[in-house]
């Protein structure tokens, strides 16, 4: 997929992203943005915001079977989010693979993995991820019979 590696290009990291490398991404992305659309939160939430947004983007950009990245903010939202990463499928998607469901659980967990490597320890900004991820990891078992252990049951209508 060229978009994904135009998109990682750009972000100008390994492979195996180091911590620098990820704060190399962080200031980059930090050229577009606008502090002063911040209403709470000390500089450390805001930088944290950050490199979580960074790390989701850059699990995205190293996958061959996710959608690009579009989008990354850490404007606050009404929603509550404090930040997004948004990733667009390329046309019609109806259908999803093992390896596609898997792969956005290791997106949803990019953020947190962000700050674990960079700040050495982890915020409560992961909470939606963690739930979007678990569910999704839940359903693959439970509805989509997608587990070696119990093959094509359904646990859950």
């Amino acid at each position: 997929m060229a978009e994904k590696r135009d998109y990682y290009e750009v972000l100008g990291v390994a492979k195996t992203a180091s911590a620098d490398e990820i704060k190399l991404a962080y200031r980059k992305a930090a050229m577009k943005w606008h502090p002063d659309r911040w209403v709470d939160g000390t500089d450390q939430e805001k930088k944290t915001v950050a490199y979580h947004e960074i790390g989701h983007a850059l699990v995205a950009a190293l996958q061959t079977h996710s959608a690009p990245v579009q989008k990354i903010t850490i404007i606050p939202r009404t929603s509550g989010a404090l930040g997004y990463t948004m990733q667009v499928e390329e046309g019609d998607h109806y259908l999803m693979t093992k390896e596609e469901i898997e792969n956005k659980i290791a997106t949803y967990t990019g953020g947190r993995a962000a700050e674990e490597v960079v700040f050495g320890s982890v915020t409560t900004g992961a909470s939606n991820d963690i739930e979007q991820a678990t569910k999704l990891a839940r359903a693959m078992i439970t509805r989509y019979g997608m587990s070696q252990d119990f093959d094509m049951v359904a646990m859950e209508t």
